[in-house]
């Protein structure tokens, strides 16, 4: 498991350092997370109905090439489905490899979901169409820039799964994503 983590860092950071923020602009990573018709602010009280809840973080891209798009998924059953990897290889999009076990490696395990379920946190929805409103909404209402720091976050990750020659290598330290120089 950690050659496979290492190798899958190593594919990526060579990537990065040859495309830079054009390479990280054209990557999509989705992931599903539950979210709580009700999610108690207080672990002790009773959590009310759970709904599942797939597709709600797709971010267009609108400074991409459709064709340019790299699909990044962790290793869940659902990613890994014949079904899903043959759609994905037909509609011609390029997949980057994700180590398994790896949350600390996918962006919406490490940052977004962590906020977004901070945010709904102490809400009660009412019926299922309300939910997906409230986490659309959170989801628009971050910022451009936060983002950017979550690729950068994602960089760094890649760089700690490197053998220590490797990780003492210099860096550039400034990264462009959506076409803005990001410190």
């Amino acid at each position: 498991m950690m050659k496979t983590r290492i190798e899958a860092s190593e594919k990526f950071l060579q990537r990065w350092r040859k495309e830079g923020g054009r390479f990280l602009s054209s990557i999509i990573t989705t992931d599903e997370t539950w979210v709580n018709f009700y999610d108690p602010e207080m672990k002790r009280e009773s959590m009310v109905g759970q709904r599942h809840l797939t597709n709600a973080l797709r971010k267009k891209r609108p400074d991409c090439e459709i064709e340019d798009l790299i699909f990044h998924q962790d290793n869940a059953p659902a990613h890994r489905a014949e079904d899903t990897l043959l759609t994905i290889d037909f509609l011609g999009y390029e997949r980057l490899q994700h180590p398994p076990y790896s949350p600390d490696l996918a962006p919406m395990d490490f940052c977004v979901f962590p906020r977004l379920k901070a945010d709904l946190r102490g809400r009660r929805f009412k019926s299922e169409d309300e939910m997906k409103f409230a986490v659309r909404s959170a989801i628009r209402s971050y910022e451009k820039e936060w983002y950017a720091d979550i690729f950068e976050k994602w960089v760094d990750r890649h760089r700690k799964c490197m053998p220590v020659a490797e990780a003492m290598e210099v860096f550039p330290r400034t990264i462009t994503f959506a076409g803005q120089n990001m410190v």
